[in-house]
């Protein structure tokens, strides 16, 4: 049975400040996704206890769905571990039966017995139909239900009375289900008798949250921030730094792109929108039965078995001694069962062991441009002889790192929390498995929508990846997002226009970042901050965005090879990278200390008159920041 948003958050809220509902381990989102259609599955991110190693996490919750699917006769469980976090795909009778049970909050409930009495259940109604109500529950009288269970017996009930009703037309019934039918369905529900959740688990989750989808959010520019004078006057070389690009690709074949002798300063490709497949034993399977369809191949022509089969066979002709014999289909097809028992035996994840699976060794420049437009805004040189003047990024010498986080041939343009969250990882492992800094900052110009109702702000998942990498040395720089405008209709059928406050996005609302939000691209003074532009201040009451910069109608590259303009925060979060990649060329001792450049950005913008919650700190002023270490 369907459900409308308005009868999910009366289900939800039950009478409650919404504040409550994060007290339980399965956030907001998730029950939202199930309420709406009960019958269908959900990806979610399980982070681990911090006790409890997230892949031997992922191992349990992969067996415990194994036996538990064998019974219903379901496809294999799709579960992909991460450092610290694991995705799974799961029904909402698995959401109780396997995970719930795994959570600490989970015992401390204490289900008393006394509910599965007669009398017991009749009280658990009566409680359930007061918090409903918004009525308060009467502890004298029901001193064994506590607030937390009885929340969870209307919320949960009533999901898992809707997927046995089948009913898909909430018109056509009562939603939610009634009190009554909501205690029959939590009683009769798997944790309470069935032997998958007598046993205590090994490991422990901490948070169950939905795997959020995530989007994509210079000439005159450029002069705007005065990179062009910084330039000039300072004579900066970015070489020695690489800039990482989290987006849909860049289309590295682009002559912007290439220096005087021909090499390329898109110095790696590596697609993480299969990581989620990849770290999956079962999807490795399925993989590589493709590839024994066409063993001479790889797979069908085109597919991804056949990608995957080129990226083995590139990675692993490198590792093989002069003289070695040739590679052949088995020996690739060792490496991914050794990859498979890996997973299956709970090691922790090693970013080196998926980089092999990731790497693209020939990319193919992708279908979308914002990638190649952010990118051509940080660091851009070419002379297209199109009007005579030459496009010149933010760095025109900067290395930059190509890390597909966002599909490059979806129309939407987009990917996973879970997909970001491993790019954000493998820019640690890289450095931390060196002797020097390979990948000095980071580049998000993208967004996932953040529900202030839901989770803690600045707390999710890609959130806490981002200050993690931050802590341990890297510039990351990401956009406020494109949701400052409000339309609301009017009664009368008349547009009402304004703009929206707490509209900062994910990962822009993480607390370490430097976020950043658009203004004019000439006359920022004059037109102040866009009008897309998100406004802050965060869910929590933190001051977003830290500044602005320019992201009206910029002029940048495109695949092809062309130039052409695009709007967005994602634009003006290039500047920024750009501005702080410019701090490090200039004072190599700033390398590795991302808070000093923050600060020393966000102390030498230009105030633009505007409010702090609009502009920020004010407009990024590359020439001043320059000069103030």
């Amino acid at each position: 049975m369907l459900a409308t948003r308005e009868q999910i958050t009366r289900l939800l809220l039950g009478g409650r400040v919404p504040r409550f509902i994060q007290d339980s381990p399965i956030l907001p989102d998730v029950w939202s996704a199930f309420a709406r259609d009960p019958d269908t599955t959900a990806d979610v991110l399980l982070t681990a206890h911090q006790d409890d190693n997230a892949s031997a996490l992922a191992a349990e919750v992969r067996q415990r769905l194994k036996d538990h699917r064998r019974r219903r006769r379901r496809e294999p469980a799709s579960v992909a571990p991460l450092a610290g976090v694991a995705a799974a795909r799961v029904y909402l009778d698995e959401l109780f039966t396997v995970l719930l049970p795994m959570t600490a909050w989970w015992r401390e409930l204490k289900i008393p017995e006394a509910i599965k009495t007669p009398s017991g259940a009749s009280k658990l109604v009566r409680a359930v139909e007061r918090l409903r109500s918004g009525r308060q529950t009467d502890d004298t009288e029901q001193p064994a239900l506590s607030r937390d269970l009885v929340w969870l017996v209307s919320a949960a009930g009533a999901m898992l009375a809707a997927d046995k009703s089948g009913v898909r037309d909430p018109s056509e019934t009562q939603w939610p289900p009634g009190p009554q039918e909501s205690v029959d369905a939590f009683l009769h529900m798997a944790p309470l008798s069935a032997p998958a959740a007598t046993a205590a688990p090994d490991r422990r989750i901490w948070r169950i949250a939905l795997n959020r989808t995530a989007r994509p959010a210079t000439r005159q520019s450029v002069l705007a921030v005065k990179a062009d004078a910084a330039l000039a006057v300072f004579n900066i070389s970015c070489a020695h730094i690489t800039w990482a690009v989290l987006d849909c690709g860049i289309a590295s074949d682009h002559p912007a792109f290439l220096t005087a002798d021909g090499e390329h300063r898109v110095v790696r490709t590596l697609d993480f929108t299969q990581a989620r497949d990849l770290l999956d034993p079962a999807r490795l399977n399925d993989l590589l039965a493709e590839m024994r369809s066409a063993p001479d191949t790889g797979g069908p022509q085109g597919s991804n078995a056949q990608a995957l089969y080129r990226r083995l066979e590139a990675y692993l002709k490198l590792q093989r001694p002069p003289g070695a014999p040739a590679l052949g289909f088995n020996d690739i097809a060792q490496f991914m069962v050794a990859t498979r028992k890996r997973l299956e035996g709970g090691l922790q994840v090693d970013m080196g062991m998926l980089e092999p699976f990731l790497q693209v060794s020939d990319p193919i420049a992708p279908e979308l441009s914002h990638g190649t437009h952010v990118a051509g805004i940080i660091g851009a040189d070419w002379d297209p002889a199109i009007d005579g003047k030459p496009l010149r990024g933010m760095c025109p010498d900067i290395r930059l790192m190509d890390l597909r986080v966002l599909s490059h041939d979806d129309p939407d343009g987009s990917g996973s929390e879970f997909a970001v969250i491993a790019a954000l990882q493998y820019i640690r492992h890289i450095n931390d498995r060196s002797n020097q800094r390979i990948v000095h900052g980071a580049n998000l110009s993208l967004f996932t929508p953040h529900d202030v109702r839901n989770n803690a702000c600045g707390a999710t998942p890609v959130c806490e990846a981002c200050d993690d990498l931050v802590a341990s040395g890297v510039m990351v720089v990401t956009a406020a997002g494109n949701g400052g405008l409000r339309v609301d209709a009017g009664p009368d059928g008349t547009e009402k226009v304004g703009y929206l406050a707490i509209s900062i996005t994910d990962p822009g609302n993480a607390n370490a970042v430097l976020t950043v939000g658009s203004a004019h691209r000439e006359r920022p003074h004059q037109y102040g901050v866009s009008y897309f532009s998100s406004r802050g201040p965060t869910g929590d009451g933190r001051r977003k965005p830290d500044l602005v910069a320019p992201g009206e109608r910029i002029v940048s590259t495109l695949p092809g090879p062309s130039l052409g303009p695009r709007d967005g925060t994602s634009q003006a979060a290039a500047h920024a990278s750009g501005a702080a990649a410019l701090l490090m060329g200039r004072y190599p001792e700033l390398i590795g200390n991302p808070g000093r450049v923050k600060q020393i950005l966000c102390k030498t913008a230009t105030d633009l008159g505007r409010d702090h919650y609009f502009q920020g700190a004010g407009m990024v002023d590359v020439l001043r920041a320059l000069q103030d270490p």
